[in-house]
């Protein structure tokens, strides 16, 4: 009489790694896309809701001081502030000295890179007190060849949008 022993055998061991390899051979591009997706889309996601608080602190305080200033380059970064000391991502980037540094850099949205165009100022975003205007250009951000953008007009419109020939999940195209 042969005793029963459970487990399983040599050949249906091989097989379920084989079924996994093959499942994550399959699903590890998609899920590498979405990721970069996210990505994108919180980058674009954050500096539009930066800039409309920008804008509701420029009117709350009745100041034209208050912007966004941009650093590109490999470590990104923006600031809402009004200080005139903001010089790079590290400075004191605050708005009426209250030493909250707010807005993004390379580091929440990883792999990313950042770059201006349009007519803002040494790299600011000023935005006015009165009816919010601010100058009109775009900030576009950059990953594994995908591309979205915020775009701000002189009447003080703020949009974002994948870049023509890009697919970002949850984007509309420019």
């Amino acid at each position: 009489m042969r005793a029963h022993s459970s487990g399983f055998t040599l050949l249906e061991l091989v097989a379920a790694i084989a079924v996994l390899a093959i499942l994550l051979a399959v699903g590890l591009p998609s899920y590498q896309s979405m990721r970069q997706d996210n990505v994108l889309g919180g980058a674009v996601r954050a500096l539009y809701s930066d800039i409309h608080l920008a804008r509701s602190e420029a009117v709350k305080r009745n100041v034209d001081t208050i912007g966004i200033k941009f650093f590109t380059g490999s470590n990104w970064c923006y600031r809402l502030t009004d200080n005139a000391g903001c010089t790079s991502c590290t400075a004191t980037c605050d708005i009426n000295g209250d030493g909250i540094n707010r807005g993004g850099d390379v580091t929440l949205f990883p792999g990313t890179s950042l770059s201006i165009t349009g007519s803002y100022s040494g790299d600011r975003l000023s935005i006015g007190a009165r009816r919010a205007s601010m100058l009109s250009g775009s900030a576009t951000f950059t990953l594994a060849g995908k591309q979205t953008q915020v775009v701000t007009s002189a009447l003080g419109r703020v949009r974002f949008c994948a870049l023509s020939g890009t697919s970002v999940a949850g984007i509309p195209a420019c």
